[in-house]
């Protein structure tokens, strides 16, 4: 009697106790439609799913970690927003590595997560023209961008970098693509697992703001270690703590202020704390380490500047999985608020990176 208690209750308590037991052929409401029953044919499962919250009470809940193709289709159906609201600002990041990575010295320099190829155009620029340059991402639609901008420099020439009319989401187009004027390539590759590039063979490798959304960092570290030649060096840069990080965090904020509980996902602020890094770093085979928090501010001067954020995966995702479009506008305005708070508390809204750069040993 106790237990057939158990199977008649109100829709909330039901998504409290397990989101999976809410759903199709799973739950049916009567004719007052307050109370919920489920159906004969899931009676066992939901006994076994009693029996295991009774035995394993205080078993930990593992958030959910993007896989390979997450990252493919999240990057590619954001690349176009990204080059036209984010990559100038993220490009002062790779700047700040380039002058201390000394690359005119180089003989091969990767760079991983090129994104829309802006530092790669800054690459090509300042390295030696007989230097070797591999340009790597995972996603189609972003190597098509940067395979894009490097054949507009080639035959316009650096000057015009920013006059491009890009082609977005071309069908049957072949990323990869080798530049023998620049004596560049690019390829497609999961930054975990950079097959076709010999062991010992790169001077210098650059990964700006795509380790701490590999699926396993230290696979991605693994592959850095293992390309790199004796002495090279590598230069990483991720999101920063958290509570400096606004532009990241108003949604979450805005989630938090009414009641919304969002799916349990591994932090993207999961290694940004300078001395866990640095000791991962480390832990992987790398010496001479430097690392440093600097913040990044964004050019938004007014509030209608904010507006393009919301087309960017880190917003958008989460607020097109809300029905209520009410609820999505109530959201929105707090997001809007938070931007105005900002700016009239005469900062600049933007987000802390940390940096850090080392050399194989």
């Amino acid at each position: 009697f106790c237990l057939l208690q158990f199977f008649f209750f109100k829709q909330k308590t039901a998504y409290e106790i397990s989101a999976c037991l809410v759903g199709s052929e799973m739950c049916i409401r009567d004719s007052n439609a307050e109370y919920m029953g489920i159906i004969r044919k899931d009676f066992f499962f939901c006994i076994n799913f009693i029996k295991n919250m009774e035995q394993q009470p205080n078993q930990e809940i593992k958030p959910y970690v993007a896989t390979e193709e997450d990252i493919k289709r999240t990057w590619s159906s954001c690349a176009q927003n990204y080059e036209k609201s984010q990559e100038k600002s993220t490009l002062l990041l790779g700047l700040t590595m380039l002058s201390l990575l000394e690359i005119q010295e180089a003989d091969t320099i990767m760079e991983v997560g090129c994104g829309t190829g802006c530092l790669a155009v800054e690459i090509v620029r300042k390295k030696r023209k007989d230097a070797k340059f591999i340009c790597v991402d995972v996603a189609e639609e972003m190597i098509s961008l940067t395979s894009q901008r490097l054949s507009h420099v080639i035959k316009n020439g650096f000057s015009q970098n920013q006059e491009i009319e890009f082609q977005y989401n071309q069908p049957n187009v072949t990323p990869e693509h080798q530049f023998d004027e620049i004596n560049t390539r690019l390829i497609l590759r999961n930054t975990e697992s950079l097959t076709g590039i010999e062991d010992n063979s790169v001077d210098i490798y650059v990964s700006s703001l795509n380790l701490h959304i590999a699926t396993n960092p230290s696979n991605q570290l693994k592959e850095t270690v293992r390309v790199l030649k004796n002495g090279g060096k590598c230069a990483f840069v991720v999101w920063g703590r958290k509570e400096n990080c606004l532009f990241f965090t108003l949604l979450m904020n805005a989630f938090e202020e009414f009641g919304i509980q969002q799916p349990l996902k591994r932090s993207s602020f999961h290694i940004s704390d300078k001395d866990q890094l640095t000791k991962m770093v480390e832990d992987h085979g790398f010496g001479n380490i430097l690392a440093w928090y600097q913040y990044l501010p964004l050019p938004y001067w007014k509030e209608e500047d904010f507006e393009q954020i919301f087309d960017l995966p880190f917003m958008c995702g989460p607020l097109s999985k809300i029905e209520d479009q009410e609820l999505v506008s109530k959201l929105k305005d707090h997001v809007r608020k938070q931007a105005r708070d900002c700016l009239n508390s005469k900062s600049p809204l933007g987000f802390e990176n940390l940096f850090v750069l080392a050399k194989k040993l």
